[in-house]
């Protein structure tokens, strides 16, 4: 019964309301409460509002910080161990910078207390093609969008992955600097993101090759990248929609796959 102020936002009385994800809860149909008193139920929410968001009072933009890590899984006894695992281990290891969970699921879980947690919708055709990995570049592309995180640099990891030691800083100059296991250091800046190597080999005719060569036609050269991924905001907010449109291209892409 608001006024609308285009998609996303509205007035109700003298209050003006905008679209926001609310951590452990999501917006799936007319009839949800509202999940604060700052925010509005699904009877206004739903069709003003998508990716399950509800109509809320707006929030003071987040402190601006400089390294944020975060790592996705789903709401399994699988992943349970592991986050509880990972995220012991990031604070001992005294990495600068927060941690954060992007849970793909459609509720908040029992971990929401011990671990940050961002509440992202799975990838939405999940029963037409099972491939569960769709929902890393669909929560990484919602939480940027959406949670309002002000870091310039994001180290986007996997769940098993173990924190030792802190291995990302400030830079001097800028930037972060990458600290590896054998001594040396790398510069990432904007623009210049760094990865482990993957396993796949860039080899010319091998399978990786071809698909490079196929979807990436003006590339001479691709770099066969794994986590940990350290990378500007900016840049991982351009690619993470590319990440997804071009996963679910080679997922439909049948004929190149290996045997």
């Amino acid at each position: 019964d608001g006024s609308p102020l285009g998609f996303g936002k509205c007035t109700l009385g003298q209050r003006v309301y905008q679209c926001l994800s609310v951590p452990a809860t999501l917006v799936e149909s007319r009839e949800d409460p509202a999940p604060s008193a700052d925010c509005l139920g699904g009877k206004e929410s739903w069709g003003s509002c998508d990716g399950g968001q509800f109509l809320c009072k707006p929030l003071p933009p987040m402190p601006k910080t400089y390294i944020h890590t975060i790592f996705n899984t789903q709401s399994s006894r699988y992943f349970e161990w592991q986050v509880r695992y990972h995220a012991y281990h990031f604070k001992k290891s005294g990495q600068e910078g927060s941690l954060t969970r992007l849970l793909s699921c459609s509720h908040a879980d029992h971990l929401v207390s011990e671990v940050d947690t961002w509440v992202a919708p799975q990838y939405p055709k999940l029963k037409k093609d099972p491939y569960v990995p769709y929902n890393k570049p669909t929560a990484v592309d919602h939480w940027l969008k959406h949670s309002g995180v002000q870091a310039e640099y994001i180290v986007v990891v996997d769940p098993d992955c173990i924190f030792l030691r802190p291995f990302v800083s400030k830079g001097m100059n800028g930037g972060v600097t990458v600290h590896l296991a054998n001594g040396k250091s790398v510069h990432v800046e904007k623009g210049k993101p760094f990865g482990q190597k993957g396993y796949m080999d860039y080899v010319k005719g091998g399978p990786f090759y071809t698909l490079a060569q196929k979807y990436c036609k003006e590339c001479k050269f691709v770099d066969a990248l794994a986590v940990p991924l350290v990378i500007h905001r900016e840049d991982l907010t351009r690619i993470a929609p590319m990440w997804l449109s071009i996963t679910e291209q080679i997922r439909a892409d049948r004929p190149t796959w290996d045997p």
